[in-house]
């Protein structure tokens, strides 16, 4: 999850690009819920792109949170 690399001497901290999943909503689908014309299916597709959007945010925040951790390690051990 996290590189640890040399830079002017001081030791950085970086989320590794190459793990993290490259995960985003499908544009199609978000398409597909501005054309629906039922009810039904419209509080359906709502409320999956409600749950694919929180769980992205889910993914940043943790991120963060990682990062975070790891930058507080880096500083403490060196």
């Amino acid at each position: 999850m996290l590189l640890l690399h040399s830079k002017d001497n001081k030791w950085v901290t970086e989320l590794n690009p190459n793990i993290n999943p490259k995960i985003r909503i499908n544009k199609e689908y978000e398409a597909l819920a501005k054309k629906i014309t039922s009810k039904k299916d419209i509080e359906y597709v709502k409320s999956n792109l409600q749950d694919a959007k929180f769980f992205l945010k889910a993914l940043q925040n943790r991120n963060i949170t990682i990062l975070k951790v790891g930058k507080n390690y880096n500083k403490k051990t060196n």
